[in-house]
């Protein structure tokens, strides 16, 4: 696909400063008309696309042109002419007539006659290339090149070797060896494997739950530094943690495994088994199993002569697929003796937990002393693998168990674990088998309701948790606070039958009361009674209230306008269930997380949250259209992907709507539509969301809603609205409230009255404290655009570029394109002079070092040395045309960022 305008932020890539640093070299010259070209090869896996990526991310300004060569193309003369230069025939005309000629033949021509040399044609396609960089310039990206037909590698290597005096960049990828004689020339760029600082960093990114220490260290032995490898290594959720071996994801049929292994001997064979069924790859636990299993050094190099196996330390398979296929390919009597080895050779002090795992795997059938030992060392199999391993321990231990009664209690545990690592199907297998008393089936049936309201959201599902307080009501607080968030979450669909049911369960908790009742009584008073009246009782539940998991403290933070406390919920929220392991939660607190981040004007670490709480749904079938994935594409300006997921959400097949949903769409919606000046339409989106309430929402939707209605000359509409922020901010009294306030004061003002509450709300949004620094930059370009119609051009402008400023370092493109327009109507120049491309660590370093952090702080932050930040500082400063880190904070980099004292 070729876009002719790359938009989004560059993702992040690990340890390939030097590579992105000469590409990006490669772009500021083809910017300054002095074009070339870079042959980018690498084994396969090594991030070449991944680079491109980056590459293309970076080219701001550009028009890209993209083509990727196939082996099934690759026998078919100008395949690749075809894919990359199909969008510029519209510029044939204005070619000279011989070589317009070449590049018609070459697209209209069948195969063989008719068809031009690659010569002419590299000429050709150089000349094409040269006269469409008039407006802009021209960046070509090939992947895959080495599957390149031969024509067109001949021809691309002629036109890429000729534009030293061309606006036009060209990056060819292809696979290591690089046997393409026909590009070989071009200055070439490798791409190796990753160091293994590097590699633990990029797995630790992506598994984003715990994993046993020992399992990662074999992971990324067997990688090898490649990221592809690292990137497909099975989840820790499918992996117990990293205590079960499964099937890789490139692996088929589990039972076709490689003829070397077919070919070894029965001990060979056992020797391998035994390796693959230890996901630690300790090579001293192998051989003390091996020895209990008869096997010695001389099985041992059978499989190292095959190329199977290498007896380092860790022990590291030739490829991870190979581990899984040998696992799952061999019979259940052979991995039980592989198992009941390890077991014996594991120490019953030092590896306890795995010591019990592999017992059990070992067992023949139910065996009371190893499911009782497995239930003791779940928890701490949970500390080493997270939630998933200790999920797996208890399913393991229950499964073990004769006895109904402990079964039940095993199961009823291994099900509720297995919830909160999102596997819903597997929990509510397990409690579907529970054959127990009253306790463990309410229990059961409290579980299955809290698992099918993120399905169907109906009143069954509210009313089943209300039956389930009163009959346990030892399980009653737990109960009560998933049926506040389940009525959060229907939102505006929730009766106020079951609102003033889930309120008057809350008002008859049993004695002893507990610290978390304030909490719980707070928030049914705000399903009840609204804001105004559970206000006092929100804030007072959140100073003295106990750490709670799930969504409802955050919307209480939102609900009392205390930004900062919002964003440390938030965060201690993603670490809670990143240390735990549990995925199900982990998903919500990311996005919630997300939010949180892209009102700090932090999108692209926004847009990074979303990614990995849509990989985490996508792994465990969970709804992957949120609040964060909305608003991110409505203050990034990107209205096809907004218009893409509000029809998902229209399109979905539930049984009941999700009305919190339903109105973060409408909030989304809202908010691209006053970035593109479309007043009336951003009132008629928002006006059901207003008139509800949903609670967590309205401190959100109220600047969207008041701005939309007095711009768009509502003002029946925006005074009653304004008047409710100002009765909340004055019971709140935070900063975010008291600027809101302010800011609508001015938007309903008249003449110069506005100014002053203008100047209240950019003082009120930019005090000392995390504070939503995009509801500043709304502010201060409300602010420009009231001065401008002032007819004060210079205060204008100077609002408008801080504005501006604020938007583009965030990517609120739509707010800093009306910034720009703003600006443009009263006669200023545009901001900057032109896009300056930093290296993503000068970026990290010019933001702390704008926020008035200190060299050798950021260095701690950054793991540099405090003298190599001084010299990035110098390179940042030269590219920014500044001398000082007090001009750097009137920058892109540091508006809306304080100086710290």
């Amino acid at each position: 696909m070729n876009d002719p305008s790359p938009t989004r932020a560059a993702p992040v890539l690990y340890g390939r400063r030097h590579e992105s640093e000469k590409l990006d070299r490669l772009l500021e010259h083809a910017r300054g008309g002095r074009g070339g070209a870079v042959l980018l090869y690498g084994p396969a896996g090594v991030g070449k696309s991944a680079l491109l990526g980056h590459l293309r991310t970076r080219a701001v300004g550009f028009r890209v042109l993209q083509a990727a060569g196939a082996e099934s193309e690759s026998r078919l003369r100008f395949a690749a002419v075809h894919q990359l230069f199909a969008p510029l025939l519209s510029d044939l005309g204005r070619m000279p007539p011989y070589l317009r000629a070449t590049v018609e033949a070459a697209f209209a021509a069948g195969d063989g006659e008719g068809e031009p040399a690659w010569f002419t044609m590299g000429l050709a396609l150089r000349a094409l290339a040269q006269q469409s960089t008039a407006g802009r310039p021209l960046l070509c990206l090939v992947d895959d090149a080495h599957w390149l037909d031969r024509p067109s590698a001949q021809a691309l290597d002629l036109m890429a070797r000729g534009l030293s005096s061309a606006g036009v960049a060209v990056t060819l990828a292809l696979r290591e060896p690089a046997d393409r004689p026909e590009i070989e020339e071009l200055p070439r760029l490798r791409l190796g494997p990753l160091t293994e600082g590097t590699a633990g960093a990029l797995f630790d990114a992506h598994t984003l739950v715990p994993v046993d220490r020992r399992v990662r260290r074999r992971i990324l032995a067997e990688a090898r530094g490649i990221p592809r490898a690292l990137l497909q290594a099975p989840s820790p959720a499918v992996t117990a943690g990293g205590f079960m071996p499964v099937a890789h994801p490139a692996l088929g049929n589990d039972r076709d495994l490689p003829a070397a292994v077919t070919a070894l001997s029965a001990a060979g064979r056992m020797l391998l088994l035994v390796a693959a069924a230890d996901p630690t790859g300790d090579r001293a636990l192998l051989w003390r199993a091996a020895g209990e299993l008869g096997l010695d050094v001389a099985d041992g190099q059978e499989v190292q002569d095959a190329g199977l196996l290498e007896l380092s330390n860790p022990v590291r398979f030739a490829d991870p697929a190979l581990r899984a296929a040998v696992y799952r390919g061999a019979d259940a009597p052979a991995r039980r003796r592989a198992h009941h080895a390890l077991a014996e050779a594991t120490g019953s002090r030092a590896d306890a937990d795995r010591r019990a795992w592999h017992r059990a795997l070992g067992a023949l059938g139910p065996d009371e002393q190893v499911a009782t030992e497995l239930q003791a060392r779940a928890g701490q199999a949970g500390c080493n693998g997270g939630a998933a391993a200790a999920a797996a321990f208890l399913e393991l231990s229950a499964s073990l168990t004769a006895d109904p009664r402990r079964r039940a209690g095993r199961a009823m545990a291994a099900a509720e674990a297995k919830r909160e690592i999102g596997a819903d199907d597997e929990a509510l297998a397990l409690a579907s088998l529970l054959d127990a008393g009253p306790a463990e089936r309410i229990r059961a049936t409290t579980m299955r309701a809290r698992i099918r309201y993120a399905a169907d959201r109906g009143e069954a599902t509210l009313d089943t948790l209300l039956g389930a307080v009163a009959a346990d009501l030892p399980q009653a607080r737990a109960c009560l606070l998933e049926a506040l968030a389940v009525t959060i979450v229907i939102g505006r669909d929730a009766s106020a039958r079951q609102r003033r049911a889930v309120a008057e369960a809350v008002a008859v908790l049993p004695a002893p009361p507990q610290p978390i009742d304030q909490f719980l009584a707070a928030v049914a008073a705000l399903l009840v009674a609204g804001s105004d009246q559970a206000m006092p009782l929100l804030r007072h539940a959140l100073e003295a209230g106990p750490a709670l998991r799930g969504p409802l403290p955050a919307i209480a933070t939102v609900e009392v306008w205390d930004f900062p406390r919002w964003q440390q919920i938030a965060e201690a929220r993603v670490h809670a269930a990143t240390s735990s392991g549990a995925l199900a939660e982990l998903r919500s607190a990311l996005d919630d997380l997300a939010v949180a981040r892209l009102y700090t004007g932090d999108l692209a670490v926004a847009d990074r949250y979303v990614r990995d709480g849509q990989a985490i749904a996508a792994a465990i079938g969970a709804v992957s259209i949120t609040p964060g994935a909305l608003l991110c594409a409505a203050w990034r300006g990107d209205e096809p992907a907004l218009t893409r997921l509000r029809r998902r959400i229209s399109a979905e097949d539930v049984p009941a709507k999700d009305g919190r949903r339903g109105a973060f769409a409408e909030l989304a919606h809202a908010v691209l539509l006053n970035g593109q000046c479309h007043y009336d339409m951003a009132c008629q989106a928002l006006i059901a969301a207003i008139e509800q309430t949903e609670p967590g929402l309205w401190p959100l939707a109220a600047m969207e809603f008041v701005e939309a209605t007095a711009r768009g000359g509502r003002p029946d509409l925006a005074a009653p609205a304004a008047s409710r922020v100002r009765e909340h901010a004055a019971a709140a009294g935070t900063g975010w409230a008291v600027g809101l306030t302010s800011w609508c004061q001015a938007l309903l003002s008249d003449g110069s009255a506005a100014e002053p509450s203008y100047r209240d709300a950019v003082r009120a949004l930019s005090s000392d404290g995390p504070h939503p620094s995009a509801f500043l930059a709304r502010a201060h370009l409300s602010y420009g655009e009231w001065l401008r119609r002032q007819g004060r051009r210079i205060d204008a402008g100077e609002q408008l570029r801080t504005a501006h400023a604020l938007f583009t370092s965030m990517g609120a493109e739509a707010f800093a394109g009306r910034a720009e327009r703003e600006l443009a109507a009263g006669g200023a120049p545009p901001p900057g002079h032109g896009p300056v491309l930093l290296t993503p660590q000068e970026e990290s370093i010019a933001r702390l070092a704008a926020a008035g952090t200190t060299s050798k702080e950021i260095g701690r932050r950054l793991f540099l040395s405090p003298r190599t930040v001084d010299a990035h500082l110098r390179s940042v400063f030269t590219k920014l045309d500044i001398t000082s880190r007090r001009q750097l904070r009137e920058t892109a980099f540091g508006a809306g960022h304080p100086p710290q004292q």
